[in-house]
């Protein structure tokens, strides 16, 4: 059964992390055809195909393989930076096969201002370009990936300059 185009839309928009409520919003659906159409089976392949919440998902379950024991600050600080660099490693390699997709790019920025916030170097208002270059810098992103930020920077800028002046 082939998906109908505002069932795409739906699908792109969860994708892009819009709320389900908001997806019904925009879309004139009720919130109940969203779960209807989860339960359809290529509708729900799309949505469970996502290569980046697998990506998370696996670096967690690898992670969180072992029993829970009570941990110290330290140890589950040390804990969770371990399972960043794994979720960035499988995200660095989603993004060398799918270069473009800025929805990579802003969960590899995500993962960095986590890390950040957990080592205390926490920097407020930030533009995108000089947190890459800071990144870069320090060896969290590579230059390839940093110019692949710049390069999705420059496509939304200039697909906003055509939007306005159309």
């Amino acid at each position: 059964m082939a998906l109908s185009e505002i069932q795409n839309k739906s699908i792109e928009m969860l994708l892009q992390g819009t709320q389900q409520k908001d997806v019904a919003a925009t879309l004139e659906v009720t919130p109940k055809t969203l779960q209807r159409w989860a339960k359809i089976p290529e509708y729900a392949a799309r949505l469970n195909n996502d290569p980046i919440p697998q990506a998370t998902q696996q670096a967690t379950n690898t992670q969180y393989a072992t029993e829970h024991k009570p941990l110290s600050r330290s140890a589950a600080r040390d804990k969770e930076l371990a399972l960043l660099d794994t979720i960035q490693t499988n995200l660095e390699n989603l993004l060398d096969k799918n270069s473009g997709d800025l929805r990579i790019i802003d969960r590899l920025l995500k993962v960095s201002e986590r890390r950040s916030r957990l080592l205390g170097l926490e920097v407020k208002n930030m533009a995108v370009l000089e947190a890459a270059e800071i990144l870069m810098s320090e060896g969290v992103i590579t230059p390839r990936h940093a110019y692949i930020i710049s390069q999705g920077i420059e496509s939304i800028e200039g697909s906003l300059k055509d939007a306005d002046s159309a």
